[in-house]
């Protein structure tokens, strides 16, 4: 266990499950700060003849977002979404069972509860499935390969990320309550998102892959803001991660400058780290 653990001086070690059909998987899970509860949750079950592992990031509420049982609206959506992929067979089907728990169409889109989400099914056959609601990521690597992003449109279309970066940029002292009243309006049609969070619209838009031969997996949270170089050294960045959000965030997103971060690593042999 020890040669997957956090390198010595991380604020985090790897959380190690050993699962069926071969595969292993380790968890990185971390709030942005000590004294907060993270907005993101995962899952990780084995049924008979699969392995179901699930990154869900629950989106900063508004302050009209509904606080059930006076739950944040970000852990309360995340942790909806975690049921229903705990608990719903497919994954088309989990991911539509927790978009109907999640909108309500009687009150403005933006204020409902939110989470996205990526997922996959380990088949014992051999084949993956993999799922994506929202911009959570999930990476690949067949053995001898490097590392492919599955999905690697981003949430928005061009054009609408475009406007939105413009707005942001002329409007450099935005409030968190202005920032979502801007976006809600600039991202209120659907055909200017590639794929939608849970609960934003009544009907989810998603990106979907199937994949074979891979022997390495990661599904994370944007928290953990990886590209294709950072997942060479997957353990390297994950453990300098928060070093670096104190030099590079110079603004502060929905109020933090660092996001919380879940990231499962799903592999069949010993990964090279």
């Amino acid at each position: 266990m020890g040669a997957y653990a956090g390198r010595q001086g991380s604020s985090m070690a790897w959380k190690i499950q050993e699962l069926s059909h071969g595969w292993r998987a380790r968890v990185w899970d971390e709030s942005s700060a000590p004294d907060r509860v993270s907005q993101d949750d995962h899952l990780l079950i084995q049924r008979v003849g699969v392995v179901r592992a699930a990154v869900l990031d629950g989106v900063t509420p508004t302050l009209n977002t509904r606080r059930p049982c006076g739950q944040d609206g970000a852990v309360w959506a995340a942790g909806v979404a975690r049921t229903a992929f705990r608990t719903t067979e497919g994954l088309e089907d989990a991911v539509a069972e927790a978009n109907t728990l999640l909108c309500d169409p009687a009150i403005t889109a933006r204020d409902n509860a939110q989470a996205t989400c990526v997922a996959c099914d380990l088949h014992g056959t051999g084949e993956i499935e993999f799922i994506r609601a929202g911009d959570c990521e999930a990476w690949t690597r067949a053995p001898g390969q490097v590392w492919r992003s599955l999905f690697p449109d981003p949430m928005w279309t061009t054009q609408a990320s475009s406007e939105w970066k413009a707005w942001a940029e002329s409007h450099p002292g935005a409030t968190r309550p202005e920032r979502q009243n801007a976006q809600a309006r600039l991202m209120a049609d659907e055909a200017r998102w590639n794929t939608t969070p849970l609960g934003l619209f009544v009907q989810v838009k998603v990106q979907r892959a199937t994949a074979n031969g891979i022997n390495e997996i990661v599904l994370a949270s944007d928290g953990a803001r990886l590209n294709a170089q950072r997942m060479d050294d997957l353990d390297g960045w994950m453990d300098g991660l928060r070093s670096w959000e104190e030099v590079e965030m110079t603004g502060l997103a929905a109020e933090k400058r660092h996001d919380d971060v879940t990231v499962i690593h799903l592999f069949r042999a010993a990964p090279s780290l």
